[in-house]
């Protein structure tokens, strides 16, 4: 669970700088959420590890809804935290993740993958396939503790 705590945390503080204090929250829940997810099996987490050390990461999270033309079968994916520490960026190893993480999703038959990209990441993404949607993606603010999206 640290590790993929600590995963999350550095993805997330690569994303955004707020002081370690302001996480303290956030670090309590991932654990958590792991512990309770892993257990459930609607949460894979692939890596590439060199000599002992995860490199470069991403997060599959599975869920059911209701089918629909895109997703008959309901089963769709959700790819979260695609992160390589920087001293092993180009070098291949985000690929190989994704790749692992697309295998994985066929091999759940899942029928949708879906993720959220940053200008950085979208050459990658597309090379594998992915396309902008035709839906424009939105949130609604619910909590004083979620921070501002832009």
């Amino acid at each position: 669970m640290d590790v993929l705590t600590n995963l999350r945390f550095a993805f997330l503080s690569e994303m955004s700088s707020v002081p370690e204090e302001e996480w303290v929250s956030v670090k309590s829940q991932l654990r958590s959420y792991f512990e309770r997810h892993i257990r459930r099996d609607d949460f894979v987490a692939l890596g590439v590890s060199l000599a002992g050390e995860i490199v470069s990461c991403a997060f599959l999270i599975v869920d059911e809804r209701p089918g629909s033309l895109s997703s008959p079968n309901g089963l769709t994916g959700t790819i979260l935290n695609v992160f390589t520490y920087p001293q092993y960026q180009r070098k291949g190893f985000g690929l190989a993740v994704m790749e692992a993480i697309i295998e994985e999703s066929k091999e759940r038959n899942l029928s949708v993958l879906s993720l959220s990209s940053t200008e950085a990441g979208k050459r990658l993404y597309e090379k594998l396939g992915f396309k902008e949607s035709d839906y424009t993606e939105m949130k609604l603010k619910i909590s004083k503790w979620g921070m501002d999206w832009r």
